[in-house]
């Protein structure tokens, strides 16, 4: 909701999403799932339960699916 409240709704998201794109991503490549991702997420000064993560950063590529989507997407 926060992001289709800026205009960038998540492409797949069948609740906040952009209805057209999301029939035309089903219809053209059958993906139905959202495309929401995370490359990198770090953490600052953190304790507790959190506290082994302080000052780290973790990365993560994309699922191959998506990898796929986003380069046949480039070609259009």
């Amino acid at each position: 909701v926060h992001l289709k409240t800026i205009g960038h709704p998540v492409a797949g998201d069948a609740k906040y999403g952009d209805y057209p794109v999301n029939q035309w991503l089903k219809k053209t490549f059958n993906y139905e799932d959202q495309f929401l991702h995370a490359y990198q997420l770090s953490f600052g000064a953190v304790d507790g339960v959190l506290l082994p993560l302080a000052g780290k950063t973790l990365t993560s590529k994309l699922d191959g699916i998506e990898e796929e989507l986003l380069i046949k997407l480039t070609r259009l």
